[in-house]
């Protein structure tokens, strides 16, 4: 996620949003501050390993909701796009993304 961050200069939580699309398995990605508070997460897949190990469960809308704060925050972003090009041009992967994502995230579903 450094090195996307480094050569994108595109947001952590856009970086970190990409990075959790790309997991090859279930997982969560999670942009820490200088403190190790959780700034920003996004997750990708279930944890249906859980359950056999006696752990519980994710509610799989956490998830979820967390992707789509971050969808938002990127999308927000782009009120400033003019300012720097450089990173708007960062961001048109996840934008791509999120224009393929159910509209307010499947809550009409």
């Amino acid at each position: 996620m450094v090195s996307l961050f480094d050569n994108t200069q595109a947001s952590r939580a856009a970086c970190c949003v990409r990075i959790a699309g790309l997991l090859g398995t279930p997982g969560v990605v999670s942009v820490l501050d200088a403190d190790g508070t959780v700034s920003f997460a996004a997750g990708h897949g279930d944890d249906s390993a859980a359950q056999p190990l006696g752990l519980r469960q994710l509610d799989e809308r956490v998830p979820r909701v967390v992707n789509d704060v971050g969808m938002s925050r990127t999308v927000a972003y782009l009120a400033v796009a003019p300012q720097l090009p450089m990173r708007a041009e960062a961001l048109k992967l996840s934008i791509e993304q999120w224009r393929t994502m159910p509209f307010a995230g499947g809550l009409r579903d």
